[in-house]
């Protein structure tokens, strides 16, 4: 249903699209004056397309597994600078590859699933709505804690082994389920 409201406006100002609050707008020219074109119909510039959606959180979630595992090298690296001829990085690293491949399996692909079929059942996706605001929330909180845990652990050997087999599991976690990402999922018609 398309509304129109009856106004002047200088012709500097004819036929000019906007975004009124959520809904958009186009200004046309009619008899002197302008009449403004209610577009509810018309898409939202911020909607999105689902596979958009899977996307942006297939790129947080490859984004978070590089940083992660380049964190852990280097926290590796400086273990081992602290005490060379050690084996206990080489041992930090396995246990945090086979930690991550079973946090990956049982803990990070259900959430990644859940996430995706959330997605795929929005009805008018928004370039937000990639991950939920509660996900963001924790996220943020994850990030916080990871950036403390890498900093506090800066000159302790074991700290350092112990934070670099952690974001290696993460790390590890987010590609075994990131394999979600390529599976096509079926979406309700809308």
């Amino acid at each position: 249903m398309l509304k129109a409201v009856r106004c002047l406006l200088p012709a500097q100002f004819r036929n000019v699209s906007f975004l009124a609050g959520t809904r958009f707008a186009h200004l046309v020219v009619a008899g002197g004056g302008v009449i403004v074109v209610d577009g509810s119909n018309e898409r939202s510039l911020l909607e999105v397309s689902p596979a958009l959606l899977r996307g942006l959180a297939a790129l947080v979630w490859y984004g978070g597994a590089a940083v992660l595992s380049i964190k852990a090298m280097s926290l590796l690296q400086e273990a081992m600078a602290l005490r060379p001829h050690q084996h206990w990085p080489l041992l930090a690293m396995v246990l945090g590859l086979l930690v991550g491949l079973l946090k990956g399996h049982f803990l990070f692909k259900k959430n990644c699933q859940r996430n995706l079929q959330r997605i795929g059942q929005l009805a008018k996706p928004r370039l937000w709505q990639f991950f939920s605001p509660s996900f963001f929330v924790a996220l943020a909180l994850m990030i916080s804690a990871g950036a403390s845990l890498s900093r506090l652990a800066h000159g302790s050997y074991w700290f350092l082994l112990a934070v670099a087999a952690l974001d290696l599991a993460i790390a590890t976690a987010l590609m075994l389920s990131s394999l979600l990402f390529w599976r096509p999922l079926s979406y309700p018609s809308s």
